[in-house]
């Protein structure tokens, strides 16, 4: 086997550990982003990457939620956030940042390089001190029943 040849097979097994952002999961920002524009936030946030999920996903209907009625919560809470937090810096500049890099990990764990949306509820499920995990909280959605139902399928 030729230098050329070993080269070829080693850049396509390094490109095959490459993670990158499923179809749907970039759903999920697109509609984060939306939101956030829609609610004129400067930045997105973990409360509009859950609006994202809740909007164009059935993971959390399938974990038993009440979308419509979480996605209420979340809006209530994001506009009593703003609220109070007029004046202030925001907290959580860094947390839509966090929620990809824990997404990632998650995705190398279970041995995958397509982050999907189930990747970044379990991500939300992590990021304690934020909205999207009270609002998770609220409904017991946890890390923990993010993955044993993507153990039962897979293919969310």
């Amino acid at each position: 086997m030729g230098i050329l040849s070993r080269l070829r097979r080693w850049w396509r097994r390094r490109q095959s550990r490459t993670e990158e952002l499923s179809a749907e999961a970039k759903g999920v920002f697109a509609c984060a982003n939306a939101s956030a524009i829609d609610l004129r936030a400067e930045q997105i946030t973990t409360a509009h990457v859950l609006l994202g999920i809740l909007r164009t996903t059935s993971l959390p209907g399938q974990l038993g939620v009440d979308c419509q009625a979480m996605e209420g919560e979340v809006l209530r809470q994001l506009q009593a956030h703003a609220d109070a937090l007029e004046d202030a810096a925001p907290v959580s500049k860094e947390h839509a940042k966090q929620v990809l890099q824990s997404a990632i990990e998650g995705a190398r764990t279970t041995g995958t390089s397509e982050i999907g949306p189930r990747h970044l509820l379990t991500a939300l499920c992590c990021l304690e001190g934020t909205l999207a995990f009270r609002v998770l909280a609220n409904y017991a959605v946890t890390a923990d029943r993010v993955r044993n139902l993507q153990l039962r399928t897979p293919e969310i």
